[in-house]
């Protein structure tokens, strides 16, 4: 599934023009962790989930690849044209 939510962290935090650092203050995490979840090292528990999708102004299924509703293994799929529950 790749590094969709660190993906999502880092686009939207540069879209809101917020450092590293001023979204950890925001969320009550260190630098480090930010850094650590948009590099694909680390992934946030569920309240950080909740804490940075409130923070950065987005849904939880946003954050996580939800789009509208659509399942992300349906979306891939149909992207790609695999199936990967064949």
């Amino acid at each position: 599934m790749g590094n969709i939510i660190g993906k999502s962290i880092k686009e939207k935090r540069i879209e809101q023009g917020l450092s590293q650092q001023k979204l950890a203050n925001m969320i009550g995490v260190t630098h480090a962790s930010i850094s650590y979840w948009e590099n694909g090292i680390n992934i946030p528990n569920v309240l950080d989930v909740w804490k940075i999708a409130d923070a950065l102004n987005m849904s939880i299924d946003e954050l996580v690849g939800r789009l509208w509703g659509i399942n992300f293994i349906t979306y891939i799929e149909a992207s790609f044209h695999v199936g990967l529950n064949d």
